[in-house]
C-alpha cells in the first residue's frame, strides 16, 4: 500500500494521516524490494517507510547496557537535558513538513525531569508518539498514558532476572520486579507495548520467559540481534546469535507466517500466537535500505539501520546514520529558527532518501 494507491481511494490529507497511524504494522511490512516511488514528496517517502524523527531528549540513563548503541552519542550517560523551547520547535518544525512518526529515545528518555511535559508537546491526533524505555520510571508518565497521549511504548527488555549476571550486562539499576510493577500500571492504560530483546550469548536463556512475559502482557514483540554503532562493535565480547537460534524459540509459542524484507531492507520473520499478537525476528545484517550517503562506507552493510531514522539528540546534533560522525549537523539550540529547523530536516532527509537502493548485507547468502 502506498500514498497513490490511498489517494485513488479519494481520501483526503487528514484521511491519510489517520490511515497511517491506524496502520503503522502494515506499514512497516513491506512486500519484498518494495521501494516508493521517487515522484512522492520526500516526506511522504519517508512516512511511507514509516520513517521516525527520533529524538533522544536527554544522554542520562540508569543502566549501562554493553550493547547499546547509546544513538551515536558520546559522551553518554551524562545529565544532559533537551530544553522544551527547543524540543517544541523540533516537534513543531517536523509537523509542518508532514512527519507522522516521533520516538521519544535517550538515553532513558523518562529521567528528563520534565518528560510529562515534553509527552505532552509532542502528543497530537495527527502524531503517532513512541517511548522507548527501559521501563525503570514508567510510573512518571502514568498520568499521560492514562489521557491517551502515547500510542505505543517500546520497552527494551533484555533479561527476565536480577541475576548478577543480568546486572553485570545491563547494569545495577536493573530491576525486573519494578518493571513488571510498571507495566501492570500500562496495561491498565490500554496502552499498546511492544517488547525489544536482543539476543546474545549472555542473555539467551531468558528468551523464553521474555516470551512469557509478552503473552501475559498482550505484547507485540521484536527480537533482534546485535548491531554495530559508531560507539562499539558488540560482537566481539557478548556473542552474536544467529536469527536461527531464535526462530527455534519463538516457533515453540507461535506460528510462522511468513519472511518478508522491512522499510530497512533487512529482514523479518513474521510469528503470530494464538491472541493475534505481532512477533517478529529481525536480521539487520541480511540488507539494508541504502542511498546516496552510505557511498564510499566501509560499515554500510553490517550498521543494521538503513536510512529510515533521523535522529538528534539533547544537544541539538542532527545524526542522520548511527555510525559515521562525519554526517552530524549541528543546529545551535539557544536561538533557533523554526523555519531554519525545517529546512535542516528537509536537507536531512533528501541526503538520506536520494537515491534509493537495496544492499545485500554481509551475511545475505547465509541460509
Amino acid at each position: 500500500m502506498n500514498l497513490n494507491n490511498i489517494k485513488s481511494y479519494g481520501m483526503g490529507i487528514s484521511n491519510i494521516m489517520d490511515y497511517y497511524i491506524d496502520n503503522t504494522y502494515r506499514i512497516n511490512m513491506l512486500d519484498d524490494n518494495e521501494i516508493p516511488e521517487s515522484g512522492m514528496e520526500i516526506i511522504d517517502r519517508f512516512n511511507h517507510m514509516e520513517g521516525k524523527l527520533r529524538i533522544s531528549v536527554t544522554h542520562a540513563c540508569q543502566l549501562q547496557c554493553q550493547f547499546c548503541h547509546r544513538e551515536g552519542i558520546d559522551p553518554h550517560w551524562v545529565p544532559v537535558h533537551i530544553s522544551l523551547n527547543y524540543f517544541r520547535d523540533l516537534i513543531k518544525a517536523y509537523s509542518s513538513i508532514g512527519g507522522l512518526y516521533i520516538e521519544l529515545t535517550g538515553g532513558e528518555p523518562l529521567c528528563h525531569p520534565e518528560i510529562q511535559n515534553l509527552v505532552e508537546i509532542g502528543s497530537s491526533r495527527r502524531r503517532h508518539l513512541i517511548i522507548c524505555t527501559n521501563g525503570l520510571l514508567l510510573n512518571k508518565i502514568q498520568t499521560q498514558l492514562e489521557a491517551g497521549l502515547v500510542h505505543q511504548i517500546k520497552l527494551s527488555l533484555h533479561s527476565t532476572s536480577n541475576s548478577s549476571v543480568s546486572k553485570r550486562l545491563l547494569g545495577d539499576a536493573w530491576d525486573i520486579k519494578l518493571i513488571e510493577r510498571n507495566v501492570a500500571g500500562v496495561l491498565k492504560t490500554g496502552t499498546k507495548i511492544q517488547l525489544i530483546y536482543t539476543h546474545t550469548r549472555k542473555n539467551s536463556a531468558c528468551l523464553p520467559m521474555v516470551l512469557e512475559l509478552a503473552l501475559k502482557w498482550r505484547a507485540d514483540l521484536q527480537v533482534i540481534d546485535l548491531i554495530c554503532s559508531r560507539n562499539l562493535n558488540p560482537e566481539t565480547n557478548l556473542g552474536y546469535v544467529s536469527g536461527n537460534e531464535s526462530e527455534q524459540i519463538v516457533a515453540k509459542y507461535a506460528k510462522f507466517k511468513r519472511k518478508i524484507h522491512d522499510r530497512t531492507g533487512s529482514v523479518l520473520k513474521l510469528y503470530q500466537p494464538d491472541n493475534g499478537l505481532n512477533w517478529e525476528i529481525k536480521d539487520y545484517h541480511y540488507g539494508l535500505f541504502n542511498s546516496r550517503m552510505c557511498e564510499g562506507c566501509q560499515q554500510k552493510i553490517q550498521c543494521g539501520e538503513g536510512v529510515y531514522t533521523l535522529r538528534v539528540d539533547a544537544l541539538g546534533v542532527f545524526k542522520p546514520c548511527l555510525l559515521r560522525k562525519d554526517l552530524d549537523f549541528i543546529v545551535d539550540q539557544a536561538s533557533p529558527d523554526p523555519n531554519h529547523l525545517i529546512g535542516v530536516i528537509q536537507q536531512q532527509l533528501n541526503k538520506m532518501l536520494e537515491p534509493r537502493s537495496i544492499t545485500e548485507g554481509i551475511y545475505a547468502n547465509r541460509n
